[in-house]
């Protein structure tokens, strides 16, 4: 039997990695604890020199879609999925208790830190 067409198992995982849709792949980078908490702090220094808060709903709902899904991070917060999947959409108008649910649900904490730039008065 020749071997010379077939595909070796490494370049079959491969190129099935390669062929993945982006959501797929976003929630395979954001299952990770550490890149999710990177993911989210860039998100918000965007949306701070930025300005635009639909990066940042897109960034909670990938890390939404990595743990568990929209109505799984629902179920944790107790909102209505429905309303969560609009809320998190890209011109979403969450509430600030409805953004704090869903980095809570998603095992995070906002913490307050004084900036560096900042002297003491």
């Amino acid at each position: 039997m020749s071997t010379g067409n077939r595909v070796k198992p490494g370049r079959l995982e491969k190129a099935h990695s390669l062929s993945r849709g982006w959501d797929d792949f976003m929630r395979g980078e954001l299952a990770d604890a550490e890149r999710a908490q990177t993911y989210l702090e860039v998100a918000i220094d965007e949306f701070r020199e930025s300005g635009d808060g639909d990066d940042f709903l897109e960034a909670l709902r990938y890390l939404a879609k990595a743990n568990g899904g929209i109505a799984e991070v629902a179920r944790k917060t107790g909102f209505n999925r429905e309303s969560l999947y609009r809320t998190l959409s890209r011109h979403g108008n969450p509430r600030f208790r409805t953004v704090l649910g869903v980095i809570d649900a998603l095992g995070m904490r906002v913490k307050i830190e004084r900036a560096s730039n900042l002297r003491p008065s």
